[in-house]
């Protein structure tokens, strides 16, 4: 499949967005640097000289920053960019890392079935990197707890087993298809 690229308007509304975040974003505790927001002649020059793994951890961060921010639409279409260049480049790690995100933002969002399936698969594919980063680990912790309460321990013990058994093609076409209503 191509891999889709950011329009000069997207790019631009992620700069603008940029500008108005609040250094600290108190609901998630999480300090927001400059570093997480690149600018559009960062994600070019990357675009230009074709390192698509700079590229699709640029995307992956600002899906990460909109979905902490409450923005979902923008937060799904740049997940969805970075997971296409990550699967395009063919490594499983980061593939699952942005996996990961859509969990959390299915969680930010309500969705506990679909974010307990891509947490299952997560935490089968790359639970030892997920518990080595305190932080991760945290807010990956906190949302199964969050799921496990709201679904029930019998529906929730059902979604992770499907997530479980999923396979990589799989989790990434349930990611490919959420959808911000």
């Amino acid at each position: 499949s191509q891999i889709p690229h950011l329009s000069r308007r997207t790019i631009g509304t992620v700069q603008k967005q940029a500008r108005r975040s609040p250094p600290i974003l108190e609901e998630k505790k999480r300090a927001i640097v400059p570093g997480d927001v690149v600018t559009s002649i960062e994600l070019e020059a990357l675009q230009k000289i074709g390192d698509e793994n700079c590229a699709a951890r640029v995307l992956q961060g600002q899906g990460d920053l909109f979905r902490i921010q409450g923005d979902y639409a923008r937060s799904v279409d740049a997940l969805g960019q970075s997971l296409m260049r990550f699967v395009t480049l063919g490594n499983e790690a980061p593939i699952c890392t942005v996996l990961e995100k859509f969990a959390l933002l299915a969680g930010d969002m309500g969705d506990y079935h679909e974010a307990t399936q891509l947490l299952a698969f997560v935490e089968k594919k790359i639970g030892d990197l997920i518990t080595s980063y305190p932080a991760y680990n945290e807010e990956f912790q906190e949302l199964v707890s969050v799921a496990r309460s709201t679904l029930g321990s019998e529906l929730f013990d059902l979604r992770w087993s499907e997530g479980q058994s999923m396979n990589l093609e799989a989790a990434v076409h349930q990611a490919m298809q959420f959808q911000v209503e």
